[in-house]
């Protein structure tokens, strides 16, 4: 499994934390307390809204449970970190995958919000040392990630029994997935230059693009994808993130 987690080597261990950690199984660490809390003393019964949060890392048991309540109901207030809203996408990606719908946004979706090369990497003072993010552009990716996050969830043409998207099925849904997402992420990145002010969110901006194709962390997506634009990706054009999102979308649909 190396070469799907290249932030983790062969020899990791319970995080490299193995004193808040625990390590189950050699995939995952586990909050120590968390886990004996969890295991030994929840004996109160949990609402249909909530999760051990043992269960939230592989998106099963009693997440898996809630998640389809609260998609059902529209409750996306309630996976704000984006570690919940990485998890949430995994069990939307399997659930997709079950039903053999041929979807992989909610795959590609999972690898953006993922620790270390996605937005989660962006939210620890380690990741914006090593990936270059300032503290304006940490913040910029966590919002926009909550907002589109809040408008994709909950929307039963995803989820339900049709496994389509707007009548579309597989790449084709895939494609007019990361259409939508960023024509919405167009309006929000509009209103949040106007309250932050042009000349800061410009430089934000800049910051993003640095970290985006620094060509030492460069993932094979954005190659191709940098590939088709014929240059560097500027993540204040609408058609550079389509490609990009795209671009992901058919790594996706290889692996698959």
């Amino acid at each position: 499994m190396t070469k799907s987690f290249p932030f983790y080597s062969p020899y990791h261990f319970a995080g490299n934390s193995p004193i808040l950690h625990i390590d189950l199984d050699g995939l995952e660490e586990i909050n120590s307390m968390t886990f004996i809390y969890d295991k030994t003393f929840n004996n109160r019964q949990l609402k249909k809204t909530e999760w051990l949060d043992i269960d939230r890392p592989a998106a099963n048991g009693t997440f898996a449970e809630a998640t389809a309540y609260n998609t059902a109901n529209k409750n996306s207030h309630l996976y704000q970190p984006i570690n919940q809203i990485h998890n949430y996408y995994q069990w939307a990606d399997e659930k997709l995958q079950n039903g053999k719908s041929g979807i992989r946004w909610f795959a590609a979706a999972e690898d953006v919000t993922a620790p270390f090369f996605g937005i989660r990497a962006s939210q620890h003072w380690l990741g914006q040392k090593d990936g270059g993010f300032s503290k304006d552009a940490a913040s910029f990716l966590a919002a926009g990630n909550s907002f589109l996050f809040g408008k994709e969830h909950g929307n039963d043409e995803r989820y339900s029994g049709k496994r389509q998207f707007n009548g579309l099925t597989g790449k084709d849904a895939d494609y007019a997935m990361v259409d939508l997402e960023q024509s919405t992420l167009t309006g929000f990145m509009k209103t949040y230059e106007s309250k932050m002010g042009s000349k800061k969110f410009n430089s934000m901006i800049d910051n993003l693009n640095s970290a985006l194709n620094d060509p030492l962390v460069e993932l094979d997506y954005i190659k191709k994808a940098k590939e088709t634009i014929g240059g560097d990706i500027d993540f204040r054009n609408q058609s550079h993130r389509e490609v990009l999102g795209k671009s992901l979308v058919d790594e996706k649909h290889a692996e698959w």
